[in-house]
């Protein structure tokens, strides 16, 4: 993951939550997660996050400003395909997490795995003895990666997907792992393929030979019509077939 403030964020979600490990008499903490907030914050362990992004939303506008300013495609894939992706490179693919209480929820069940009342009560009956540090630092350690999911509520109309790679998940990572240029900085990516039809399709259509693309909506631009028509000869050669493909509606313009 390259957004800093976006892993800013989900870090202090994480460490909002972990302040509610407090005794309820004395206001003192009953776990000490120091060190693993620490280590996660001073080993940068965001940089070894990688997370393909998408959207249940096909045609909208915040996202056609932010990304396709200029025109450009929005794709649907068929499920087929990121199902088989997911079971090969053993990734996370679930929907960000935009409420905060939902984002509570989930990080006390998904990354710490424990919840206040049930160490409060450990330690009123006298069986806190497990609650070491050790032990608390290592489970938010292995995973912390799905704070990838934790995004701030002004986000929430996006709908975003997230396809989350971790090498406790992946394995060698190196095998994987490319660079590409930014606007200011290199940025690392993993080179995952997308898993073909090894046959026909499932529907059994023998027009459909590597990747089936459900539906292509053309973005805004000063030439659409030129684009629309272009993507479509560049397409069937490709597929041996046309998808869905209709130009977007939204009145966006920057030209």
């Amino acid at each position: 993951m390259n957004d800093a403030e976006e892993w800013s964020y989900a870090v202090e979600m994480l460490t909002k939550v972990l302040k509610e490990f407090k005794d309820v008499n004395t206001d003192e903490p009953l776990l000490d997660f120091q060190d693993a907030i620490q280590d996660i914050i001073f080993f940068d362990y965001f940089q070894d996050i990688y997370s393909f992004s998408l959207s249940e939303s096909p045609d909208l506008l915040s996202q056609w400003r932010g990304y396709c300013p200029n025109g450009g495609y929005s794709f649907s894939f068929d499920d087929w395909h990121l199902d088989q992706m997911v079971a090969k490179y053993k990734l996370i693919f679930e929907p960000c997490v935009y409420e905060e209480e939902a984002q509570r929820e989930f990080i006390l069940n998904r990354i710490i795995g424990l919840r206040p009342e049930q160490v409060h009560a450990d330690y009123q009956l006298g069986n806190a003895a497990k609650y070491t540090k050790k032990a608390i630092s290592d489970k938010i350690i292995s995973s912390f990666f799905l704070l990838g999911l934790i995004k701030h509520p002004t986000f929430g109309e996006e709908r975003e997907w997230r396809m989350i790679a971790h090498q406790s998940r992946l394995g060698n990572i190196k095998e994987y792992l490319q660079f590409r240029s930014g606007h200011n900085i290199i940025i690392p990516y993993l080179n995952l393929e997308i898993p073909i039809y090894p046959g026909l399709h499932p529907d059994n259509n023998p027009n459909i030979r590597e990747l089936h693309v459900n539906e292509v909506i053309v973005g805004p631009s000063a030439q659409q019509t030129l684009a629309f028509n272009a993507f479509r000869m560049m397409l069937y050669p490709k597929l041996g077939m046309y998808p869905k493909i209709h130009k977007s509606q939204i009145p966006y313009r920057t030209w």
